[in-house]
């Protein structure tokens, strides 16, 4: 039973995008595992038509694509896809040290930075980490989104209730026997006239 529920979970999949194919195969082959699928792509243009599968929960991003135009550079393409898969880690992978260049990234949107070169320890720890943080975001989204059910479930408990007393109290007061003010109350519950 433990094997087929096994087989049937989600692997998560990331998206490596970068220009050196020795790099996304080194990635590639590194990162793969029976928990995650890992797919390349080798410039901006082929990751903007894989990330329109909405399947990747991180993309391991390069800064720097040769005779990309400025508005396809890595750091611009942060923001596109933040914008269209907020829920995505980004993680910046460059040769680029400069601080600046960091800076931007994180204020792009990018949820982490690792210079090139690299030990796979260190993507491994911010792959994970970034997908921590997404499990956080959903476990709030949902108990928050539980929390507003919850509260409007109460509301129209509430109201309900008040309509049955108000509807009880006059039975009472006007000592109706024969079930005309009960059968009204139905009615109105029911929406029926």
């Amino acid at each position: 039973m433990e094997e087929e529920s096994d087989r049937t979970m989600a692997k998560e999949c990331m998206l490596v995008v970068d220009d050196d194919p020795n790099m996304t195969m080194m990635l590639g082959k590194e990162l793969s595992s029976e928990t995650c699928e890992v797919d390349i792509a080798s410039s901006i243009h082929e990751a903007q038509t894989m990330l329109l599968t909405g399947k990747y929960k991180t993309v391991l991003l390069d800064l720097k694509f040769p005779g990309d135009l400025e508005e396809l550079s890595g750091l611009n393409y942060i923001k596109e896809i933040k914008s269209a898969h907020p829920k995505t880690g980004v993680i910046i992978i460059t040769g680029n040290s400069s601080q600046q260049s960091a800076i931007d990234a994180l204020n792009n949107g990018a949820d982490g930075f690792i210079l090139k070169p690299f030990r796979i320890s260190e993507i491994e720890a911010m792959v994970e980490e970034v997908l921590q943080k997404s499990d956080e975001v959903n476990v709030r989204e949902a108990i928050t989104a539980a929390y507003f059910r919850v509260g409007r479930a109460y509301s129209i408990a509430q109201e309900s209730l008040k309509k049955a007393s108000l509807c009880a109290k006059q039975i009472v007061d006007e000592g109706n026997t024969n079930g005309v003010i009960i059968e009204a109350f139905i009615k109105e519950q029911n929406g029926s006239k």
